[in-house]
């Protein structure tokens, strides 16, 4: 079930679901230990993650992405691949992800809110990389989760952003 998704994906890789996105994975997960036929080993079972959440990089691929802050507002500017062509987005908003959340839009994106964001170390020191999970919502109520791996939590997070958009598109 998604408690042992869940617990495997922990204990082994340091990868700690938030419940909304366990009730999400655990289907996923399923179905792909039912088409095989048989259990899965951690390993696997982080491979099916890893390529369901944090390896979507179509048709929304991140090249560039900085901010500046100024009176408590965030702007952005970004460079994205979508399909064969590539966009600068620019937004502003109260923080960076929010900032990327209406670049996008104003890019072409399907309008989406940020419903939940998650994060935290994989590994320990500091060299570890961090794990983003963010959850955004479509106009017509479609949820769908990201996440992303990178050593910049920001980074992690605007990924994380464009994996839950991929996910939508896909």
């Amino acid at each position: 079930g998604k408690g042992g998704v869940a617990y495997l994906l922990e204990s082994e890789f340091g990868i700690i679901l938030p419940k909304e996105m366990q009730r999400e994975f655990g289907p996923l997960a399923n179905v792909e230990v039912d088409r095989l036929g048989r259990e899965v080993t951690g390993a696997e079972l982080r491979e099916i993650f890893w390529r369901e959440y944090v390896e979507r990089e179509d048709p929304w691929r991140l090249v560039s992405f900085g901010t500046v802050s100024q009176d408590g507002a965030v702007s952005c500017e970004a460079v994205v691949k979508k399909g064969d062509g590539e966009l600068v987005l620019v937004g502003r908003g109260n923080g960076p992800i929010a900032a990327f959340a209406e670049a996008l839009i104003g890019g072409g994106a399907p309008p989406f809110t940020i419903e939940n964001y998650h994060e935290h170390a994989l590994g320990e020191g500091t060299e570890a990389n961090a794990i983003a999970y963010i959850q955004i919502k479509l106009a017509d109520g479609t949820r769908r989760y990201g996440a992303a791996v990178d050593p910049n939590i920001e980074l992690a997070s605007i990924r994380a952003v464009l994996g839950a958009l991929n996910r939508v598109a896909g």
